[in-house]
Formats: structure tokens, sequence, C-alpha cells
């Protein structure tokens, strides 16, 4: 159990913020105006459903969510990256509240 979480935070977690924080704080205005903005022709066909979806929620808060998010998951305290201990909190939190496995 314990292992199969050490390899999500190793294989995902980890190098996502790695790729992630040096791209802070733009990262998150770049992806919430694609969203905002999204035109692909894909969606093309379901463009006013796409809009009226997007109505339905409130896009600056949620871009606030995850700046807040982003900016304590990639601050540096005394030369740590918070990311790295958040992955290890993660896991104790995981310990504490999944007992499926045992």
């Amino acid at each position: 159990w314990y292992q199969r979480r050490v390899r999500v935070l190793d294989k995902l977690y980890t190098p996502f913020m790695e790729l992630a924080c040096p791209c802070f704080p733009g990262l998150t205005d770049a992806t919430f105006q694609c969203i905002e903005n999204y035109d692909a022709l894909v969606i093309k066909p379901y463009e006013t459903i796409y809009q009226a979806a997007l109505v339905l929620f409130d896009l600056d808060t949620l871009k606030d969510i995850a700046d807040t998010v982003m900016t304590s998951y990639c601050a540096e305290v005394g030369g740590v990256l918070c990311h790295e201990e958040f992955g290890g909190m993660m896991l104790t939190y995981a310990k504490m509240f999944d007992n499926t496995f045992d």
C-alpha cells in the first residue's frame, strides 16, 4: 500500500511540481485563459454548450484557489522546496485516513 503511494508521489506529483513551479505565477493565468478562450475545432459543434458550462463555474475563484495552492507548494523555505515537504505530508495523511489496505 505505502509503496504504491510513494510511486505516485515519485512518478507523478514530484515531476509535475518540478515542471510547474518554475512556470509559476504565469502558469495559472495561462491555464485559465485557455479554459476561458478554448476554441479548438473539436468543440466547435458544442461551443454553445461549452460556454454555458463555463458560466456554471466561478473561474475567478477557482483561479484564486489555484494561485494560492501553487504559491504555497512552490515556495522555498530554508532552502527546502515546500512541494517536497507537502509530498511527505500527503503520504502521512494517506496513512492516517486510508485504512482500506489494513
